[in-house]
């Protein structure tokens, strides 16, 4: 007997998976538990990112971060308070979870919150400035989506 669980009632229907599974195996019974793993007030929001640092996992709500900083394999998160936190993680890795939380990529080695923007500087070098004093450089391919971003968010 196989037994699947699928954690999430909103996760894909695995039925055809279930019957290539049985193609694969006949007489063996496949028995697909729908169920929470976790009962609704206990799972973390969707608001909260897991960081999981070289000795501790950090529960952090996306709102504290101000910026991420790529540095070839890892990320370094930039919190609202100044701390910082480096995982063994891509900036691709995060990019997609903090999109839609007014985050973007600036950079091949940044992203921001949008949140925490104080200022562009749309002078020969096109600059952001950070609440952190942060001055990061938004990259040239970049420029016209940033600003096409930034007025809909303003708008």
């Amino acid at each position: 007997m196989i037994k699947v669980i699928v954690a999430d009632e909103e996760q894909q229907d695995i039925s055809g998976l279930v019957e290539k599974l049985s193609g694969f195996m006949p007489g063996v019974e496949i028995i697909v538990d729908k169920r929470n793993t976790l009962p609704a007030e206990n799972k973390i929001a969707s608001d909260t990112i897991m960081l999981q640092s070289a000795r501790e996992v950090h529960f952090i709500p996306v709102s504290q971060i101000v910026r991420v900083l790529g540095e070839n394999n890892y990320s370094v998160f930039t919190l609202a308070n100044g701390r910082k936190i480096t995982v063994a993680r891509t900036l691709r890795d995060y990019e997609a979870m903090l999109l839609p939380h007014h985050f973007y990529r600036i950079h091949k080695s940044h992203i921001i919150n949008l949140n925490y923007l104080v200022k562009v500087n749309k002078g020969d070098e096109f600059l952001v400035q950070m609440t952190d004093g942060a001055v990061l450089e938004v990259a040239t391919r970049r420029k016209t989506d940033f600003l096409r971003c930034m007025h809909e968010r303003c708008v």
